[in-house]
């Protein structure tokens, strides 16, 4: 394995002086979150550059699965457009989410462009779907976890069956920016032991609705604690952006093991990259060899992001999938579990 250097003082030269300014910047920032981080290193192969760029990614972050770390000749115009879809979006790991473009003068000219010439603009009010229209208090980063006034929940309507229930939110219209119907139906499947949720959003605003979604899938199998039981296996080989904590977690072919009991503040977790841009590429089973039961999750849009995360209760297996829908147009996607004896 190539070795790396991890602190400012593996580096020698302008590379750790810069490496330590830069490490005392991003910490700070860290505590006070209130600004985006705009860094341009530059200058001659092995320097240091991508270290230098790590280092403060992951005191950034405070945590992996809040990096992704891409190649210049792949970040395109249609990719830095998925990415301006999600810019109201926080990190669900991190007090920060890093990007780091290697080589970015790799990148194309209209790439770079669209990229530096929309890093700092935020729509003049944000829609959520689910919640509805939400006052901006400022222009600082969205987070999750910040408080919104609600300007206007939409109406919402329930109906149930003995097998459904469909909740259905309307919000907005033809005359205003940010205006959806947004239906979600949880229902059984016949007398099978399978359970969909599907999802339409129709755009009835003046403005497009262009987001990322994942399904955040707490799983607990048969109320037993997550542990070396566990695994979850995908369609594809999995190769994760940055390597798990071995203690907790290990990943080989298609499939990731938890390789310890968790406790109380332990989480295992790891990136599930290598999807391809198929729909058929959004299909994970968690096991539990002690329950000898499974779950399948299967979806029917492409992956945009799928990672693990998992604490003492639960283990999660959380796919992205990118939502657009222009102004009379709409969109829909959906999730099927099935749930099996299994004794592998």
């Amino acid at each position: 394995m190539a070795w790396r250097p991890t602190v400012p003082d593996d580096l020698c030269g302008p590379a750790a002086a810069i490496a330590r300014r830069l490490m005392a910047k991003a910490k700070n920032l860290r505590n006070h979150p209130e600004v985006p981080v705009k860094i341009l290193l530059y200058g001659p192969p092995g320097v240091g550059k991508t270290s230098v760029a790590d280092m403060v990614a992951a005191e950034l972050s405070g945590c992996p699965l809040s990096v992704e770390e891409f190649n210049g000749k792949l970040v395109t115009v249609e990719v830095v457009k998925q990415w301006m879809a999600g810019l109201g979006m926080s990190s669900l790991f991190g007090v920060y989410s890093v990007r780091i473009i290697n080589e970015m003068d790799r990148c194309s000219r209209d790439a770079q462009d669209l990229l530096l010439g929309y890093l700092d603009r935020l729509p003049p009010g944000r829609a959520v779907i689910g919640v509805g229209l939400l006052r901006k208090a400022s222009n600082d980063r969205y987070s999750w976890a910040s408080k919104f006034d609600v300007v206007d929940p939409g109406k919402w309507t329930v109906k149930k069956t003995a097998t459904s229930v469909t909740a259905t939110q309307v919000l907005g219209g033809p005359d205003k920016d940010y205006g959806y119907v947004y239906t979600k139906t949880i229902r059984l499947v016949g007398d099978s032991s399978q359970l969909v949720i599907e999802h339409s959003l129709k755009n009835t605003g003046k403005l497009p609705l262009a987001t990322r979604i994942y399904d955040h899938n707490f799983l607990t199998i048969d109320g037993l604690g997550v542990g070396p039981a566990y695994t979850v296996t995908a369609a594809y080989d999995i190769h994760p952006n940055k390597a798990p904590d071995e203690k907790f977690a290990h990943v080989e072919g298609k499939t990731g093991s938890v390789m310890a009991v968790l406790n109380d503040g332990d989480h295992a977790s790891f990136n599930m990259e290598g999807y391809g841009a198929d729909a058929k590429d959004y299909d994970f089973t968690v096991r539990n060899t002690a329950a000898q039961l499974a779950v399948n999750i299967k979806g029917d849009r492409p992956l945009v992001n799928a990672m693990v995360w998992s604490v003492r209760t639960a283990l999660c297996v959380e796919p992205f999938v990118a939502v657009e829908a222009a102004p009379g147009k709409e969109f829909t996607w959906s999730y099927t579990y099935t749930y099996t004896a299994d004794s592998k």
